[in-house]
């Protein structure tokens, strides 16, 4: 009852979120979901690009087909009905942002915040976003802070290992951010589980 179509797909009456597993896959995964999606007769498409040169010709295809696409970044104007804004830096800046506050509030002015920092590196997003998230730790907090871990990790088989490994080999941990959201959910459960 309370569902409510995308602003920028406004006639359509459902829709489907399809998250895609990086990890070990290739950006062919996502590009097979969207294939898939333009054979079966979608009405309209809304893709988080993880390769967009490669994306690109995907949604070309499904224009084609007039199929819209919104996309959160830019695969050129040939490849996209409309683009969503969706800032990697400010994303990452506006959680390290609240990371800061928080240790700000909660540690002597002395202590050091030593956290774990869940990133892929190989996605020029994901860098943009950890950026933001250094840079928002800093201006809320100060430098007073120290990455005692961090590893890639972009799927829940990846990242809840990591997350456990880490509260055994850093006692002093105090904090896990995630550069997406199965990262933070394994970071929740490993600190639930101990």
């Amino acid at each position: 009852a309370d569902w409510e179509s995308h602003p920028l797909l406004p006639f359509t009456k459902s829709e489907l979120a399809v998250p895609l597993t990086l990890g070990g896959e290739e950006v062919a995964v996502q590009a097979d979901a969207l294939n898939n999606f333009i054979a079966t007769q979608v009405d309209g498409l809304i893709v988080a690009a993880i390769d967009p040169p490669a994306i690109a010709p995907v949604a070309k295809a499904a224009l084609d087909n007039n199929i819209p696409v919104v996309v959160t970044n830019e695969l050129g104007p040939d490849n996209q009905t409309a683009q969503v804004c969706a800032d990697e830096y400010e994303l990452g800046y506006t959680l390290g942002s609240q990371a800061g506050e928080w240790a700000s509030s909660h540690l002597a002015p002395e202590q050091v915040l030593r956290l774990g920092l869940f990133n892929y590196p190989m996605i020029p997003q994901i860098r943009k976003r950890e950026n933001g998230i250094i840079e928002g730790l800093t201006a809320t907090f100060g430098s007073n802070f120290e990455v005692v871990a961090s590893e890639a990790a972009a799927d829940t088989a990846q990242a809840l290992p990591a997350a456990e490994r880490w509260l055994e080999n850093y006692p002093d941990l105090m904090m896990i951010l995630a550069l997406n959201d199965s990262g933070a959910l394994c970071a929740y459960q490993a600190v639930i589980a101990a």
